[in-house]
């Protein structure tokens, strides 16, 4: 988004610059102290326990993929059980962990460049087939599913990258 632009849709909108930047975290870019968001679909059940039964959409940290409390897996477009998989909400929290020792924003390049990787391992056919099991109706080679099921070799990979320092570009000053 262009520098002012902020600035220019809260005059257009009569919405002042602080509310627009709270709402729409984009506004505010990573420059602003505010860390890298995605936007999601809230948890259905989390919503549904707040009395919302429809989909609710939400901005979550970017490295955020599950609800821990609920195991469910926060896909692009479905959530996944993710109870027959414990690990993934094990690397959920080791992810974190990653994000709070690295920064986000080098997480991120790192696990572009571990997803290329970790596909397809024996360790992720099975979480894929535990999964499928879980989740009757969800088709195994949906898109949300397979990322699911790579996420903890992912994380692991993940891990190794930041590890070592000369694999991604410095950290940003």
């Amino acid at each position: 988004m262009p520098p002012g632009a902020a600035g220019h849709l809260a005059a257009l909108t009569g919405i002042t610059e602080t509310a627009l930047r709270h709402a729409l975290p984009a506004l505010a870019g990573t420059c602003g102290g505010r860390p890298p968001v995605r936007a999601a679909l809230a948890c259905r059940r989390c919503a549904a326990r707040h009395g919302c039964h429809d989909p609710v959409p939400v901005h979550l940290p970017a490295h955020q993929r599950a609800c821990e409390q609920h195991r469910t897996w926060l896909g692009r477009a479905t959530q996944i059980d993710v109870t027959a998989a414990p690990d993934i909400i094990s690397a959920g929290r080791k992810a974190a962990r990653l994000a709070r020792q690295h920064a986000i924003t080098r997480l991120l390049l790192a696990e572009t460049t571990a997803r290329q990787h970790a596909a397809g391992g024996p360790r992720t056919r099975r979480r894929t087939a535990a999964l499928a099991t879980a989740n009757p109706g969800l088709d195994p080679e949906h898109p949300d599913m397979a990322e699911a099921a790579a996420y903890p070799d992912t994380i692991k990979m993940i891990a190794a990258i930041l590890r070592d320092p000369g694999t991604l570009p410095a950290r940003p000053e």
